[in-house]
């Protein structure tokens, strides 16, 4: 198999974080939902730090994004060694690597039974699987056939499943701070996009107040990556923090039909205001040549 010659290399790379600063060291998040946080509209404002504007320059985008990257994080609870974590990666890579399991839907099983039955003793399922995810060899090729996919799936699913010993919303809140949230950004953006949609969910990306993002996701925005922002946005629930001029009607001048309808399934407002704009171009009046333009 192509990943032989990958996996049995006894010298694993420091595992990554990727999008912003790609290729340094796995911060540990805090635990707490302190720090910088977002004041926007619709979502609720930010508590605990001073609010930013829903318009940033792409230089503001990234100063902030960094500050939040480059910060030493130190969670509450306790933090399991690398030690660990590479040998829980080493049993992945073997049951991935395992020829008797030819079937995808029996390996994709057996790595599901296994996560299972390391994550009863983790203390914060979230940052390692993470961390998992980030260490195993094929997490660089970006492919959804890979075995870092495959853990993040089968770790979504889990969350949803009654294996998950974690049902208190307070519990699961206090693994999931603002800091690992901008980390599974950063790490399931650009080319791991294939990966967000998944990461979103399991790592409950779109939660109330979670106007944070907005700066980056504008920094894209900047960078006229609109199918990235559609995408993201959409996922985390943001549509209403964008103008029809910055995603639906670049989407609909390009014909991205299906694009659109997903963009607006998750918010009634932007349905409304959809079709309020196609029933203003079905109008006699209305100039679309000038509106093209």
């Amino acid at each position: 198999m192509s990943y032989r010659k990958t996996y049995t290399n006894s010298e694993r790379k420091p595992m990554a974080m990727a999008g912003f600063g790609r290729g340094g060291h796995f911060n540990h998040p805090r635990s707490s939902n302190s720090g910088q946080h977002f004041s926007g509209r619709g979502r609720g404002q930010g508590r605990g730090g001073p609010s930013q504007p829903a318009h940033h320059s792409s230089e503001a985008a990234s100063k902030w994004a960094a500050s939040v990257r480059e910060s030493s994080c130190v969670s509450a609870k306790p933090i399991v060694t690398n030690d660990v974590v590479e040998k829980h990666i080493g049993e992945l890579e073997r049951i991935y690597m395992d020829e008797s399991l030819t079937d995808k839907k029996k390996k994709s099983q057996a790595i599901s039974k296994r996560l299972t039955e390391v994550l009863r003793g983790i203390p914060n399922p979230w940052e390692f699987v993470l961390r998992l995810v980030c260490g195993v060899a094929d997490f660089e090729e970006a492919k959804t056939s890979s075995l870092a996919f495959t853990i993040l799936l089968e770790f979504r699913n889990w969350t949803n499943s009654s294996e998950n010993h974690m049902k208190d919303t307070s519990e699961v809140e206090s693994c999931l701070s603002q800091e690992l949230r901008v980390q599974v950004y950063n790490t399931f953006t650009g080319r791991h996009m294939p990966f967000f949609q998944v990461a979103s969910k399991a790592f409950k990306l779109n939660h109330e107040g979670n106007e944070y993002f907005l700066p980056m996701i504008r920094q894209l925005l900047h960078q006229n990556k609109l199918t990235d922002v559609t995408n993201i946005v959409g996922a985390l629930g943001l549509q209403d923090h964008f103008s029809q001029e910055e995603i639906v009607i670049p989407l609909l001048l390009s014909d991205k039909v299906n694009m659109l309808e997903s963009y607006v399934t998750s918010s009634q407002t932007q349905q409304v205001a959809l079709l309020s704009l196609l029933d203003h171009l079905c109008a006699r009046n209305t100039d679309l040549l000038s509106f093209a333009q």
